[in-house]
């Protein structure tokens, strides 16, 4: 109990201190999340080309640096808590108490990323591009256990840590950030996941389009085509074909019977044997 600094349990604050930068920040966001957007970025601008492409690949972009910015949050919240710490640690043994000292934790911050750009007309899809999809599912969810994690850790480092100064009253606005940070976080990378889905979709249909279309040697073959007719339509032309036949009938007939008339009256005439 360090009751002159209001601060119930030291090892436990640098404990937690430890699982904020050591744990969250370097295993979670820095080994996996992080780790994960980048080579998709990367995958991405590989194979895929496009003005969609790029919108995309600019979302996830923004979407890394806000990463970044919750990785500061939780970094510089970490690492003044462990100098916090080790200063009253420090206090404690100058007074001749023999107790484990703690040592200020490294929080190093690193670059943001550039959007990029892209001016080319190629319209381009590679079948790898649906791999990240379920990357990013991942992540999101990877997100939310990280949103757990410091929810816990938050609510131990101020229970713990009851001191109302500013320093405290500012850690708890900046994980009130980085909270609505994590939700904007999610919603845009849901939101690439479905955009990616609907441009596979339209990529797909177009090559379908192609693909559909005739053979050149079909082109060469003869361009006589078999009307199709209603069933309407059949049942007229049935009943001009049998009146063909019959006409035809009667007319074969007519002149058989003709020709007969004439060899008979050619024959009484001496004509004709």
């Amino acid at each position: 109990m360090n009751s002159n600094h209001d601060i119930k349990d030291l090892d436990l604050l640098y404990e937690d201190a430890k699982k904020l930068v050591n744990v969250i920040v370097t295993d979670q966001i820095d080994g996996v999340i992080l780790k994960d957007i980048n080579g998709i970025i990367v995958n991405m601008g590989e194979n895929w080309h496009g003005q969609d492409a790029a919108t995309q690949i600019n979302k996830l972009i923004d979407v890394n640096n806000m990463i970044i910015d919750n990785r500061d949050i939780l970094g510089n919240i970490g690492s003044y808590i462990s100098m916090l710490a080790k200063n009253y640690r420090d206090a404690q043994n100058s007074n001749s108490t023999l107790l484990p000292s703690f040592t200020q934790l490294e929080y190093k911050k690193i670059m943001k990323s550039k959007p990029v750009i892209d001016n080319s007309s190629e319209v381009y899809m590679s079948n790898e591009l649906s791999n990240n999809i379920t990357i990013l599912n991942n992540i999101v969810n990877s997100i939310e256990d990280i949103n757990n994690s410091v929810i816990v850790t938050k609510d131990s480092i101020f229970n713990n840590w009851i001191q109302e100064d500013e320093n405290r009253n500012y850690a708890l606005k900046m994980l009130e950030q980085f909270s609505e940070n994590s939700k904007t976080i999610t919603k845009n990378i849901n939101d690439v996941i479905k955009n990616i889905n609907n441009s596979i979709d339209n990529y797909n249909l177009s090559k379908n389009k192609v693909s559909s279309m005739p053979s050149l040697a079909s082109m060469f073959a003869s361009e006589e085509t078999t009307k199709e007719y209603s069933p309407e339509e059949v049942k007229v032309l049935d009943s001009i074909e049998k009146n063909f036949d019959s006409n035809k009938k009667v007319t074969n007939d007519f002149n058989n019977a003709l020709v007969e008339e004439v060899k008979k009256d050619l024959k009484s005439k001496g004509i004709l044997e």
